[in-house]
């Protein structure tokens, strides 16, 4: 074996110079793709962050789309997902509007009582004191203070 095949030595020069060009390509492919997903991972959390800071704002009519927006892009590209309870929740606009159902309590923990938004800051309910049905101001009531929740009839 003093004298090797020539075929070897040709062998050996092509693995040899292969070797050289393909390991920093290969190199190069896997830090670009590491590279990228990292990208990719400082964009999805930007994206976290801005929805969050729109859900941060009071939910109303006129904000109602950007906050399903927000909704829609922590659910994309978190890994905690929000529910649909919570979805709601957030998404849902507390601006009442007339016809709404005041739920509200005196001093349990269940709604006890139930009023009507009758629009322009006015809610009718039935007294406590067997007056009849009542008409009043819902700034100004004390039931403000006392509601519990309110659906959307």
């Amino acid at each position: 074996m003093n004298n090797p095949d020539p075929w070897y030595k040709i062998l050996q020069s092509v693995a040899t110079s292969l070797s050289l060009i393909l390991i920093p390509i290969i190199i190069a492919i896997i830090a670009n793709s590491y590279q990228s997903e990292m990208t990719q991972q400082k964009i999805n959390s930007d994206y976290i962050g801005i929805a969050i800071g729109i859900l941060k704002e009071e939910p109303s009519a006129k904000n109602k789309e950007i906050r399903t927006w927000a909704v829609d892009i922590i659910n994309h590209y978190s890994e905690v997902k929000i529910g649909q309870k919570a979805q709601n929740s957030l998404i849902k606009d507390t601006t009442l509007q007339v016809g709404d159902l005041l739920f509200y309590r005196s001093s349990k923990n269940d709604p006890s009582h139930i009023a009507i938004y009758a629009g322009d800051g006015q809610i009718i309910h039935a007294s406590y004191k067997n007056n009849g049905i009542s008409h009043e101001d819902l700034n100004r009531s004390k039931i403000l203070k006392q509601i519990y929740e309110y659906n959307r009839r």
